[in-house]
């Protein structure tokens, strides 16, 4: 059997189809439309909930989050208030890439958000959750290539900074990024290549709504960050190897939503949840009720997803956070207390973004409910209620999946993770306090992203039925002549695949 297959994997984080077919149909993307027309393509269903952290680790590991053991950025240890971040330690089970590391093949990974620190003797480039100031591993990269002086993981994202300034410092990351990857794609050897631009799901956290619903003519100036990108990937598409496929994919897609849910007021004034401090203060949207207070709209914007929101209540518990915390403060429409605390003695659950953990006794040490019946009850009382709550207008329900996280996830992990699961394709759900809804103009994650496979084992201009991000690393697998591992919940890609007779 010939082993000599590579496969290279480019993502762009955050993009769906509507978004990518409007940019195609408008000339912007001619190097994505040349590979999604000479290869095949389909949506990519992701995690629930469509969190960057989970998402990507089960792209690494082809395997739910039941298995993998990251439900989100950060995890409930001793107790509810009681958070760690999450790091590539936190993953339960192999990943694609230590197993192709295991048998001799040599992997390059660059920007893969839960790869600090690295598990791979071959190179690593970290991205989120990296803590410290290393994140080129190793080292001696950055005196072969001098662009890694001027490598950066993320925007600053100052309160003065005008979009323009915020676009300028995107393009530059992503052209430092691609300039970086470029140089390692041609003078480092590599079975496996992996690349991340980030840049579409930063802008996307400010600009979605505009780029789905204006005239594309009027976002030219953040259409430049997509064409920067896509012209990166062209030149990643014409300078494959020979015997190489290209998998192009998102971690998530994108949502236009109409307002903001605050998941744990709802628990507190349910009598589920309860705080230490008597003066606790929340966001005030007294007079803004419309969200129409910029700041308001661009903090609960901020693309660091139920991490930050965990943070605004509670930024000591992260002290490798500090920094990320001092720059955002000023911006906040919200009075931070860092006194506050969960009152863990007397509140049955608490809510981490889309995710609701139940305070038992036997997982946590201050854990109130103490046998299985009041916990099933308990559970399944909050999620009739949940299930029942509509918007504002009173006429469409608020979340699409209310779940026990036992129906939505499988594996060892399960009993580790939440114990219920949210999702709303219409309101952004936030774990920080403030008056039940806001309306307004947000965009967050949905659950479709993009994939595309292209190369010479690939058929051509053939639309696939929806896949699984669990599915790429089967599909890597099998293009490089691997045998599955008994590790994988996806199955590969095969009708995107020519069978050699």
């Amino acid at each position: 059997m010939n082993n000599s297959k590579k496969v290279i994997v480019i993502g762009l984080d955050g993009v769906n189809w509507q978004l990518i077919n409007k940019l195609i149909d408008g000339g912007f993307l001619p190097n994505i439309k040349k590979i999604k027309e000479n290869g095949s393509f389909s949506s990519l269903r992701t995690t629930l909930p469509p969190v960057t952290a989970p998402a990507w680790t089960s792209f690494a590991t082809g395997a739910n989050p039941g298995q993998h053991g990251c439900f989100e950025f950060v995890t409930p240890e001793n107790d509810l208030d009681d958070y760690a971040p999450i790091s590539s330690n936190s993953i339960k089970v192999k990943t694609f890439y230590e197993q192709l590391d295991e048998i001799g093949k040599k992997c390059i990974l660059v920007n893969l958000p839960v790869s600090f620190p690295p598990k791979l003797s071959e190179i690593v480039i970290t991205s989120l959750l990296t803590r410290g100031d290393d994140f080129v591993f190793p080292k001696k990269l950055i005196d072969e290539i001098p662009e890694f002086t001027k490598y950066k993981l993320a925007p600053e994202g100052k309160k003065e900074r005008k979009l323009k300034e915020h676009i300028h410092e995107i393009r530059d990351i992503e052209q430092t990024r691609f300039k970086c990857a470029q140089k390692l794609f041609k003078n480092k050897p590599w079975d496996f290549f992996f690349v991340l631009f980030s840049g579409t799901d930063w802008i996307q956290h400010t600009k979605y709504h505009d780029l789905i619903n204006q005239d594309l003519k009027k976002n030219q100036s953040v259409i430049n960050i997509y064409q920067d990108i896509d012209s990166y990937l062209g030149w990643f598409a014409d300078n494959l190897p020979a015997n190489t496929n290209l998998l192009v994919m998102s971690d998530h897609g994108f949502s236009d939503l109409k307002g903001v849910f605050f998941l744990n007021e709802w628990l507190a004034k349910e009598n589920y949840l309860q705080f230490k401090s008597k003066n606790k203060k929340h966001i005030d949207f007294g007079k803004i009720s419309e969200s129409r207070d910029k700041s308001a709209k661009k903090a609960l914007n901020l693309n660091l997803s139920g991490l930050t929101s965990f943070m605004w209540k509670y930024p000591t518990i992260f002290k490798f956070a500090k920094k990320i915390y001092d720059k955002i403060k000023k911006i906040l429409p919200i009075y931070v207390d860092q006194d506050i605390g969960i009152d863990t003695l007397n509140s049955s659950v608490y809510s981490l973004s889309n995710l609701i953990y139940l305070n038992r006794k036997g997982r946590f040490s201050n854990g109130i409910i103490d046998n299985d019946n009041e916990y099933k009850k308990i559970k399944q009382e909050i999620i009739d209620k949940l299930t029942k709550i509509k918007g504002p207008d009173n006429k469409d329900r608020v979340f699409d999946v209310v779940a026990d996280s036992q129906k939505i996830y499988s594996g060892r992990q399960v009993r580790n993770g939440p114990d219920i699961i949210l999702y709303s394709s219409k309101y952004l759900i936030k774990s920080i306090m403030g008056p039940a809804f806001v309306k307004g103009k947000f965009q967050y994650h949905s659950l479709d992203g993009i994939f595309i496979s292209y190369g010479p084992d690939i058929k051509t201009n053939m639309e696939l039925k929806q896949n699984n991000i669990i599915d790429i690393a089967p599909t890597i697998f099998k293009l490089m002549n691997i045998e599955q591992s008994n590790i994988f919940d996806g199955h590969p890609i095969s009708e995107a695949i020519i069978e050699k007779v």
